[in-house]
């Protein structure tokens, strides 16, 4: 396999012109997703498996292929990233001063329960467009924490056993949904014919000495670290490609960048209604009450349904009366609202019983809280 490598790296080399020009690439983009289990909803996000599908097509004419050097997919907005340090911990020691061509499970070993997704590629050896791409390399993608902004990060480490070399790829999720991969350079500033991450990505099967029958299997460790909902019947996506040669030695520009479009894609899919629900109130604090004056009490509210509740309000009857207008709460949040209560004069002068009710969307809850004169 090595000299078969070594002859092709050669031809590959004796192929490409040292000027050769951009060879009018296209980009082609496609997307899988589906639920985790159950059913997705409109409005409340379900842990969803997903692969991106990136090809690089070249003319039937071109020798040479020109590396892409950076890819912006814009998301689906209803899909985002939930990182959660608890399943999968931030991975550092996956780094450019690893040793990157020690191969998959050498790499996954510093960081083990870090790994989010997995992925495959072909590349084009030494740029040729004339000698079948390579299809060995295969990738893992590692919780890399947030930005500075605190958007998620991710790493992707690229091996290809037949090179015996490592690659870097590094992103972050942008608040507009743009998944911006920043793409190492190859060995002999080979091109990516074609890429496809998966979250959590399909069980990679890995040569291992070490391992029960010769194999490690690697697989994402968060299978809700990707989350949807299906709000419109469609998860649409597109992308931006940045292409240019560089020196693999020292990762320099050798030409100038060129942007390519790929393809608009949409991906049908299917959301319920859902359906709020109010889960149990809560009075934060011990609110005490002054006759006559006004105190503002700290009501904890919580949507533990599938769907929006709207117009939600919350009233205060009893020994002291209040009411505040929240409108929409989204499924599966919470919220802390302040509410003033007036106190009369009348009633018993040390204690009273507050009726804290909550409506909204149909639904009510209600309780009783005894609070007692402040000073």
């Amino acid at each position: 396999m090595k000299i078969r490598l070594i002859l092709l790296l050669c031809l590959g080399a004796l192929l490409v012109p040292a000027s050769a020009d951009a060879s009018d690439e296209s980009v082609t983009l496609s997307m899988q997703a589906e639920a985790a289990e159950g059913n997705l909803f409109r409005e409340a996000p379900r842990a969803v498996r997903a692969s991106l599908d990136i090809g690089v097509t070249v003319p039937p004419s071109a020798t040479v292929v020109t590396p892409m050097i950076n890819s912006r997919v814009k998301f689906p907005k209803d899909m985002t990233f939930h990182p959660d340090p608890k399943k999968t911990p931030v991975c550092t020691k996956v780094n450019p001063q690893a040793s990157l061509g020690s191969g998959v499970t050498a790499m996954v070993d510093l960081c083990p329960r870090s790994v989010i997704g997995t992925g495959t590629a072909r590349i084009h050896l030494a740029r040729s467009a004339l000698i079948p791409p390579l299809d060995d390399p295969r990738l893992v993608i590692f919780n890399a924490g947030t930005t500075a902004q605190g958007r998620p990060k991710i790493t992707i480490y690229g091996f290809s056993k037949a090179t015996g070399a490592g690659v870097l790829m590094s992103g972050f999720l942008a608040r507009n949904g743009e998944l911006d991969i920043a793409i190492g350079v190859l060995p002999f500033d080979s091109a990516i014919a074609d890429f496809m991450l998966g979250i959590p990505g399909d069980p990679l099967e890995i040569e291992d000495d070490a391992a029960p029958g010769g194999i490690r299997v690697v697989r994402g460790q968060d299978p809700a670290y990707l989350r949807a909902v299906c709000s419109s019947g469609a998860w649409k996506a597109t992308g931006r490609f940045r292409f240019a040669t560089r020196n693999d030695s020292t990762g320099e520009l050798t030409s100038e960048p060129v942007e390519i479009e790929s393809n608009p894609f949409s991906l049908p899919c299917s959301g319920l209604k859902g359906r709020g629900r109010l889960g149990a109130l809560r009075v934060i604090g011990r609110p005490k009450f002054r006759r006559g004056k006004g105190q503002t009490v700290r009501v904890a509210i919580s949507n533990v349904g599938t769907a929006s509740l709207n117009k939600v309000t919350v009233r205060i009857t009893g020994g002291g009366t209040g009411r505040k207008v929240l409108g929409r709460v989204p499924p599966e949040t919470s919220r802390t609202v302040p509410v003033k209560v007036r106190f009369p004069r009348t009633g018993n002068p040390k204690r009273r019983k507050l009726r804290v009710t909550v409506s909204g969307g149909g639904a009510s809850r209600s309780r009783t809280i005894a609070i007692s004169r402040k000073g």
